[in-house]
């Protein structure tokens, strides 16, 4: 049944693999631009930026899978329990083609790119990434930040909606206006949003499996 919801979505994948894709060619061009004009290129930062911007991605495409796939599963007569696992396992199959396709060109970027650039640009380039273990980081914590969002959509509709709207507002806004010094938000910042996280990811399935079928 996941094969066939897989083929069925097929068309995020391509969505996942545009834009990481494209922010990789977009990057290079940055690159090239910036090598031309003043003959100098330390970075490539593909390693870094390519797992953002799939993890990024990745939150919408887990929350459609919710919105969309979850109920669509039950309404066809699924169980809640097997509605949510296919739509994260969907998410899952998601996260590792648009984190998959990351890599490969991040490698790409450190076989091929580091020497191209070098001999462009005359000086000493280098290609960085993150450890292995931020990209299980960053693709898990998509999932989860995507379901949550989800979740809270599907059960609250509009409202749910506003209120992450709300929250959206007091995280880009809120913190900027408090007298706190930056090098010391981290020491409990951090630790709070994973509690939340798993908080949010606990609620979530709670609120799935008792979630009201939807005609």
């Amino acid at each position: 049944m996941l094969k066939k919801l897989i083929l069925l979505n097929k068309s995020d994948f391509w969505l996942l693999w545009g834009v990481v894709g494209g922010a990789f060619v977009l990057m290079q061009l940055l690159v090239g631009l910036i090598t031309v004009v003043s003959g100098d290129a330390e970075l490539l930062l593909s390693g870094i930026v390519l797992p953002c911007v799939a993890g990024g991605i990745l939150i919408f495409t887990t929350m459609a899978q919710i919105m969309v796939t979850f109920e669509q599963g039950l309404q066809f007569g699924c169980t809640r329990k097997r509605a949510l696992r296919l739509s994260l396992g969907l998410s899952a199959a998601e996260a590792a083609g648009a984190m998959g396709l990351a890599a490969v060109l991040s490698l790409l970027e450190r076989l091929v790119g580091a020497s191209l650039w070098n001999s462009v640009a005359g000086t000493q380039v280098a290609a960085i990434a993150l450890n292995w273990y931020w990209w299980l980081a960053i693709a898990l914590g998509a999932v989860l930040l995507g379901t949550i969002l989800g979740a809270l959509i599907q059960r609250f509709g509009r409202r749910g909606f506003w209120a992450l709207w709300v929250l959206w507002m007091v995280g880009c806004f809120g913190f900027q206006l408090l007298p706190w010094k930056h090098y010391t938000i981290t020491n409990w910042l951090f630790p709070l949003l994973g509690v939340a996280v798993l908080a949010g990811a606990v609620w979530s399935v709670w609120s799935l499996l008792h979630a009201v079928i939807k005609h």
